[in-house]
């Protein structure tokens, strides 16, 4: 299902209600369509004593239980085999949204009076959201592109209308080829002006973080100079297309070049992580990311997306460590410590509490070696 900025607003803009059901659920790749099932049957079953426990009869059970079995089902129809991603669903008795992210997100069940949406907003800030634009000498489409998503935005269609001559004078039979090429190149040019206009439009009213062009390559050299400066300083690439093209062989060129953008992307990202190691300015480890963090000294977390360690937290405060201390006492209040067979969950948890930012590696996985994750320090 298509994740744009109008979706996470639908959430964000329910306000207040009797009860705000939100669920995250992740499928690993390695999970069968029966597991998922099975699974889906077991987190239903526990939703609804939940919801039973918080609010009873008078909190409009039966309708928030009929959305719960449209959950079930619209994820049983929309799950894929060997695809890792998190469903993140937002019901109540009168909404029902659910999300898609090709990423792990913690597995959770929350239940109050707003939807619980902090997991979700910090995840797709780390993902860029692409405006395709497709023109030739007389269309132009734009896409917006986001996570393997496509969907049309606007359409221009432009008839070249070349001045009229008075055919009694010949005045048209004087004009040299020069000057009627010219005009038919002056025609072009209002054309792109008009696609230029209609992109930066677009972008004031919805918002991209990047610009890809396709079409033919002198028509991308021609339309980059009547672009505003704002979109020329958002271009991440361009690949050959023609606006009737299918959508299906769009979307395949895209995530092309979506692809090599993010991996270069990701390539600087690192490169960056080991030059500030040796300035003292990085840490690389799990164990020292969870001291940086401890120390609230971190200013992005950047890690692999296979990252996995183990280790053990603090239930009541933000005590992180892979190897608890003797007795498995929090080192602060003293309180038990609980293990954690995905720390990298908590981790990831305690950089959002503190207002750091995430980096998932999805191409340059190989790039940090045996750490798995790393840090940029804040000083």
């Amino acid at each position: 299902m298509f994740v744009s900025a109008r979706d996470v607003l639908d959430v964000l803009g329910f306000g207040n209600s009797k009860m705000a059901i939100s669920l995250y659920v992740y499928s690993s790749p390695n999970e069968s369509d029966k597991d998922f099932r099975i699974r889906l049957n077991s987190l239903n079953d526990a939703v609804i004593r939940e919801v039973e426990r918080y609010g009873g009869a008078d909190r409009n059970l039966k309708a928030t239980s009929q959305n719960l079995e449209k959950v079930r089902n619209a994820l049983i129809e929309i799950f894929v085999e060997e695809k890792a991603q998190t469903y993140c669903v937002f019901v109540s008795d009168q909404f029902l949204k659910i999300v898609e992210l090709p990423m792990r997100l913690k597995e959770r069940m929350v239940i109050d009076c707003r939807f619980y949406m902090s997991p979700l907003i910090a995840a797709i800030e780390q993902f860029h959201r692409f405006a395709v634009l497709i023109f030739d000498r007389h269309q132009a489409k734009l896409f917006n592109y986001y996570l393997g998503e496509l969907q049309e935005e606007n359409a221009v269609f432009h008839n070249y209308v070349l001045p009229r001559f008075n055919a009694s004078t010949s005045s048209w039979k004087c004009l040299r080829e020069k000057t009627i090429n010219h005009k038919i190149e002056d025609s072009f040019h209002r054309h792109l002006k008009e696609v230029a206009r209609l992109v930066f439009e677009s972008f004031q009213r919805f918002g991209f973080d990047r610009l890809l062009l396709a079409s033919h390559k002198p028509e991308i050299d021609s339309i980059t100079r009547h672009l505003h400066s704002y979109l020329r300083a958002r271009l991440a690439g361009e690949f050959v297309a023609e606006p009737d093209d299918n959508v299906k062989t769009i979307r395949t060129k895209t995530a092309t070049v979506v692809a090599a953008y993010r991996a270069e992307r990701e390539k600087a990202r690192v490169a960056q992580l080991w030059d500030s190691r040796a300035h003292n300015r990085a840490v690389f480890g799990v164990d020292a990311v969870a001291d940086a963090l401890m120390a609230g000294n971190v200013r992005e977390v950047v890690c692999s997306s296979d990252f996995h360690a183990e280790g053990f937290v603090c239930p009541q405060g933000h005590f992180l460590t892979t190897t608890a201390p003797e007795g498995r006492k929090c080192i602060f209040c003293k309180r038990n410590l609980d293990k954690r067979a995905f720390f990298e969950d908590e981790l990831v948890e305690e950089a959002i509490s503190q207002r750091s930012e995430v980096f998932h590696l999805f191409y340059e996985k190989e790039a940090l070696e045996d750490y798995g994750i790393a840090c940029f320090l804040r000083f």
